[in-house]
């Protein structure tokens, strides 16, 4: 079984040739199977019916070493040429069985549409055509020669009445039809499986693939986002250095005064030195809260814990409050006071720092009578609402959209990194679980929006 089974397995990679050669070999494997059994028998009833008339042994072998060449040629990969050779030698002998009995044999007939099934199927539909083509030509060729009496076909088997043996042949015949045209169902049938489950597996395997890549794409971008987000804090930071530096001397030097006031004082005049004293402490207080609020600015840990927005937009306002002072612009901080949100604080630092930041960008190169950036906090239903409201040159309606892309900035390139919004909407979203929206015109100004859950 396992040497049948070798015989008619192809050795071919592509698919339908390895389908066309597995078909043919069955046919092969088969018709020498048969042509063997013919071969004994022939030779049982030389020595035991020696009055037997029919096929000769010698036809027979002639057949079985035909049918076995063919094999051999199909096996070392000439299968092609291997059912070409097979169709024609089905044709000649249908057509010399034509030409002496008449173009109405039934079993010719039959083998004639065998012979398109099987060049169909075994070599291609083109060669099937080409052989619709010769049948014809050869159909109308000997009806011409029976027809003109060139040679008369030898008409006796119509006379008697189809016998058993002649029945059989023609149910084989058509058994050989079914059995061919089940074999290439089969095969393509299986190839359209395996192809639907490589197609699944590929699906499935593009799929994984494209999660994997979308989210190492967004593990890339948060991770980017994250080393932008510091190099534009530090960038920022550089920006406002000067004026930091400038508004910190303001405290120091007040206190430095106080205390070398106190110093060239009396003693008897100390118990007028108070108003001295507070000022020195004022001073002291101003600078450690503007220290805190720089150094809230550089600080990177994740602490989590309420705090009030309100007491930290103060410290915001402290580290920008020389850059408003140099463009003359006012910033006012108005509403609730006794507000808690939860969350980072140093992250809402970020946030607000980039609002507050912008706000005063926003009169760069204009000027307006009143040049004052808003500032107001108040309570919705759970939700902490933050304004910042500007009065400048406003942004267009084609611009609102892009205005929280990474790297995406109206500002002149030594101006603006364009990192800044992106940066505060992701923390606003992802850190606060909440908000940031924009309203604005051109030439009139903007109002940046952020809600934040309230912890009241």
């Amino acid at each position: 079984m396992n040497f049948i089974l070798n015989l008619i397995k192809s050795k071919k990679s592509d698919e339908d040739s390895a389908r066309k050669e597995f078909i043919l070999n069955v046919m092969l494997v088969s018709s020498l199977i048969l042509s063997f059994a013919a071969a004994l028998f022939i030779l049982y009833c030389i020595f035991f019916v020696p009055s037997r008339s029919g096929v000769s042994f010698t036809t027979i072998l002639v057949l079985f070493l035909v049918l076995f060449f063919l094999l051999v040629l199909s096996k070392r990969g000439f299968s092609k040429a291997s059912a070409i050779i097979f169709v024609l030698m089905l044709f000649t002998p249908t057509t010399t069985s034509f030409l002496r009995w008449g173009m109405d044999m039934p079993q010719g007939l039959i083998t004639y549409a065998l012979l398109i099934v099987i060049s169909s199927i075994l070599i291609s539909t083109r060669f099937s055509f080409l052989i619709v083509i010769i049948e014809s030509i050869a159909a109308l060729v000997i009806s011409y020669i029976h027809n003109s009496g060139i040679l008369i076909p030898d008409m006796a088997w119509k006379k008697n009445l189809l016998a058993t043996g002649d029945i059989i042949i023609i149910i084989v015949s058509f058994g050989v039809i079914a059995v061919v045209s089940w074999l290439s169902n089969r095969e393509i049938e299986r190839s359209l499986r395996r192809a639907w489950r490589s197609e699944k597996a590929l699906k499935k395997e593009r799929d994984m693939l494209e999660k994997t890549v979308e989210n190492r794409t967004k593990e890339l971008k948060r991770v980017q986002l994250e080393k932008m987000s510091q190099m534009a804090k530090f960038a920022d930071f550089g920006q406002l250095a000067s004026g930091i530096f400038h508004d910190l001397q303001n405290p120091l030097t007040a206190i430095q005064l106080n205390l070398e006031s106190l110093r060239a004082n009396s003693i008897d005049r100390l118990k007028d030195s108070g108003p001295f004293l507070e000022e020195a402490i004022i001073a002291t207080k101003r600078a450690e809260r503007f220290a805190s609020a720089v150094n809230m600015q550089l600080k990177q840990q994740e602490v989590i814990k309420n705090f009030n927005p309100y007491d930290e937009l103060l410290q915001i306002m402290d580290v920008l409050g020389y850059k408003s002072k140099r463009l003359g612009i006012q910033v006012k901080l108005s509403g609730s006071e006794g507000l808690s949100i939860k969350g980072n604080p140093m992250k809402f630092h970020q946030i607000t720092t980039n609002l507050l930041s912008n706000a005063l960008d926003a009169y760069s190169g204009i000027n307006k009578p009143e040049m004052k950036v808003l500032i107001n906090i108040s309570r919705e239903i759970n939700t902490v609402v933050i304004t910042v409201k500007d009065y400048g040159k406003g942004i267009s309606n084609s611009l609102q959209s892009k205005i929280f892309d990474p790297f995406f900035t109206t500002k002149e390139i030594e101006a603006g990194t364009g990192i800044g919004l992106a940066i505060a909407k992701k923390i606003t979203e992802q850190d606060f679980k909440g908000e940031i929206s924009l309203e604005s015109k051109e030439g009139t100004g903007s109002t940046f929006t952020l809600k934040l859950a309230d912890e009241h």
